[in-house]
């Protein structure tokens, strides 16, 4: 029979930190999505919700879920509002914003080619209480700076693109 008591005490140290990582790698893995272009990527679901596309760079997203033009709260809706109206007089690029209500578990923003930007209503409220408010401000920037990209031709519409790479 082997025993650590015949090995020296770095590599018994070592053995110990292996042997602790495999066991929780191999018991606490949970089902989750690993498909890289999904709406769910890396959370606890066994089935991948598909992009039908890349991230953020499809008109296909107005077909899931709806699209309206509000949080359904006053004050944020206000508070959106004003955001939208500083962002659109900074970038001086037309697009109407809309309150995506996206289905259960997914929480993104899109910003489509044909000038619209769909806010998530699931987004937003996972956002907030997370990140704070400047965080939304950050989000809806980024969706704007698509715009301009699309403005300006400055992708390939053609090919699949990844914001997580």
């Amino acid at each position: 029979m082997i025993t650590l008591n015949n090995y020296p005490r770095k590599l018994k140290q070592a053995t110990a930190i292996y042997l602790v990582v495999m066991l929780l790698a191999t018991s606490c893995k949970k089902d989750s999505c690993d498909d890289p272009f999904s709406y769910n990527y890396g959370e606890e679901e066994s089935n991948c919700v598909s992009m039908d596309g890349c991230l953020g760079y499809s008109t296909s997203y107005s077909n899931i879920g709806s699209l309206g033009n509000t949080f359904y709260n006053n004050y944020n809706d206000n508070k959106f509002s004003q955001e939208v109206d500083r962002q659109q007089s900074f970038w001086n690029i037309a697009a109407n914003v809309y309150v995506w209500y996206e289905p259960p578990g997914i929480k993104n923003a899109v910003s489509t080619t044909n000038g619209n930007i769909h806010y998530g209503y699931n987004l937003f409220y996972h956002t907030v209480p997370n990140f704070g408010d400047h965080a939304v401000d950050g989000i809806l920037a980024h969706e704007w700076a698509h715009q301009i990209q699309f403005n300006y031709g400055w992708i390939n519409q053609g090919t699949l693109l990844s914001e997580l790479s």
